[in-house]
Parts: C-alpha cells; structure tokens; sequence
C-alpha cells in the first residue's frame, strides 16, 4: 500500500497545490490557503485509498475548484458552480471523448541504475520469460507462457490487487542475452493505445556489478490516457526504486565467496 502512496505522490502534490491556488484566487494567500491545500491533498488522499478506481476525482476536485475561483460571479452561486466546474474538469482530464480527437501524445522515462548483482543474474530478473515467475523483480509475474510457433512472443500474466490477472503479449524485436533486450508490450487495449516499448540495456563495469538502462516509451496516446498514465506515475510504476527492489530481492547473492570462506573465491 505505501508504494502504491508513493506511486500517486503527483496526484496528491497536485491537489494540494491547486487546493492553495483556489483559496488563493478568493481569499487571498496567507495561512488559510496552506490549510486549504492540505486539506484537499488529505480529501485526495482518502479517494485514492478508499476508492481507487475514481482516483481521478482527486485532481478533478482541485483544478474544478480553480477554475470555479476564476470565474467572476457572485459568492453565493460559488457552490453550485464548483460542482460543474469539477464535473467538466473531470470530463475533460479522463472523459473518453478524447480518444476521437487527433491530438496524441507520448510519454517517455528513462532510468540509470547501479545493481550489486552480476549481469546474468539481473537479466533473468528483468526480461520476462527468462527465468521462473517468481524470479522477476517485480515480484508479480504470476506465469507466462512462450508461443509455440513464434519464439519472440511470450503471453505474460501479472497479479493486480484487485485478484485478476493482468494479461499482457511481449513481443522481443531485439535480444542480445545478459546484454540488451527491446520488446513491445501489448496490453488490453485493442486500439494498441496503452502498448509500452520498452529497452534495457546492461553493462558490467566490473565483476559483480551491473549498470542498467532502461528506457518506456508510450507514443500517439488518447489525451485522457496520457493525463492517467502521468498522474499515476506509470512509468514509475516499473522503475521506482528498481536498484533497491532488485537487491532486496536476490540479497542472498551479493555476499561474495571470500567473506564466507576467507579465501579468494
């Protein structure tokens, strides 16, 4: 649960500091407006745990209510057009008629890591398929299976909290092992919409420890995708702490022979 906290940190931050900007734009700044902030950071907080799947109301909420502040209009009609302006601020960050409009964007991360861990042992961990489930870093690969007539497509299936599995096609368009992987990641979407590109590349600038690259790539997403995907930190979603979780993970592996034994391995 605290990682999936972490992992939303944008969508709080973004409450809050919205939640100020509105208290801001009526009142003024000073203290009521830090207060205001929290307080609608902590509102956002609660949607996020106790309703995850209208998650997306947290930072409706707070830009619905800046944009209520910026209208010139009575206070006393300032409730009821808070509400519309939260509704039409929640339709036009996640509402699904985005996806008929040609605008797309793209979200790209990169991330550079150092891993105690020699170069074969932290591929079997990051390429899916190389190892056992229970290998992979993430630690929710929950099986896969390799195609029968295609040796460079494996159907990967990944645990969610809600208990239903997560499906998902890999398909390498380059593999070098132990060295350099680049795969598409087709998920649900039909469309092709949400797929993820993804590159790893590995370096071992000396015996035992791995340099890792890793680079997502998400292109031409529906606006309403590219809003969830940033809010949620997706990308995150997968490199967040990697070194640490990767470590955590395989420590029985970084205590060299020589520390055991007192002899050169």
């Amino acid at each position: 649960m605290l990682t999936y906290l972490l992992r939303q940190k944008r969508r709080i931050i973004f409450a809050g500091v919205a939640g100020m900007l509105a208290h801001a734009l009526l009142f003024g700044p000073g203290l009521g407006a830090i207060g205001t902030g929290v307080l609608l950071a902590v509102i956002g907080l609660f949607i996020i745990v106790l309703a995850p799947n209208y998650r997306g109301m947290a930072e409706s909420l707070s830009l619905g209510l800046v944009i209520a502040a910026l209208l010139p209009l009575p206070a006393q009609i300032f409730p009821g057009t808070a509400i519309v302006c939260i509704l039409a601020a929640h339709a036009a960050l996640h509402g699904s008629w985005t996806d008929r409009l040609p605008l797309r964007l793209g979200l790209v991360s990169t991330r550079k890591s150092l891993v105690n861990l020699p170069a074969v042992q932290v591929w079997n961990a990051v390429i899916p398929g190389e190892s056992h489930p229970e290998d992979h870093w993430t630690g929710r690969l929950v099986d896969f299976d390799k195609d029968a007539d295609d040796a460079e497509t494996i159907y990967l299936r990944f645990a969610r909290p809600d208990d239903t599995p997560e499906e998902m096609t890999l398909t390498f368009l380059e593999r070098v092992p132990h060295k350099r992987a680049r795969y598409l990641l087709e998920r649900v979407d039909p469309t092709g919409a949400d797929d993820v590109m993804m590159t790893i590349c590995l370096n071992e600038p000396e015996l035992g420890r791995c340099e890792v690259e890793t680079r997502l790539e998400q292109e031409a997403m529906p606006i309403r995708l590219a809003f969830e995907h940033w809010f949620d930190d997706c990308f995150g979603d997968e490199l967040h702490n990697f070194a640490t979780q990767l470590q955590r993970n395989h420590r029985w592996t970084v205590v060299p022979t020589q520390a055991l034994t007192g002899k050169p391995a």
